[in-house]
C-alpha cells in the first residue's frame, strides 16, 4: 500500500512539472513564428494626376494647403496613409468628394502629408 502512495504521488508530481510550463505560457508565446509574422498594411503607391495640385490640411477645398503656394506637379509620387482621426486613409467633403491621406514620395511636397482630391491622383502613373 505505502508503495502505491509514494508511486501515485511521484506521479502526479511528474504530471504538473510537465503540464505548469505550458499552463503558464500566455497566448502571445504560443509560438515564436506566428508571433514574428506580424501583417503590416501595405501602402496604397499613387500618382498625382494633375497640374498644380494642393495637398490640404483637411479634407475639402476649405482647408489651407500644407505649404502655401507649393503645389503637386504631373506624375509625383504619393502613399496613401492611415489617418487615425478618420479613421482611414479617405474621407469626403460636404459636397460628397472623395479625398485621400497621402504623404509625398517624390517632388516639391515629398515627406509632408495631408490631404488631395481623388480626382487628382491614379494607381499607375498615367
Amino acid at each position: 500500500m505505502k508503495k502505491k502512495a509514494i508511486s501515485l504521488l511521484l506521479s502526479i508530481i511528474l504530471i504538473f512539472a510537465f503540464a505548469a510550463p505550458s499552463f503558464a505560457m500566455g497566448a502571445e508565446d504560443t509560438n515564436p513564428l506566428e508571433a514574428a509574422l506580424v501583417i503590416q498594411p501595405r501602402a496604397v503607391e499613387l500618382y498625382i494626376c494633375g497640374s498644380a495640385v494642393n495637398l490640404r490640411t483637411g479634407p475639402g477645398t476649405s482647408y489651407s494647403q500644407v505649404v502655401s503656394g507649393v503645389t503637386f506637379n504631373y506624375g509625383n509620387y504619393v502613399v496613401d496613409v492611415y489617418n487615425s482621426a478618420y479613421g482611414g486613409s479617405i474621407a469626403y467633403d460636404g459636397s460628397g468628394n472623395l479625398w485621400r491621406y497621402v504623404k509625398g514620395a517624390s517632388g516639391p511636397l515629398s515627406g509632408y502629408t495631408g490631404w488631395v482630391l481623388n480626382t487628382y491622383v491614379a494607381s499607375n502613373n498615367v
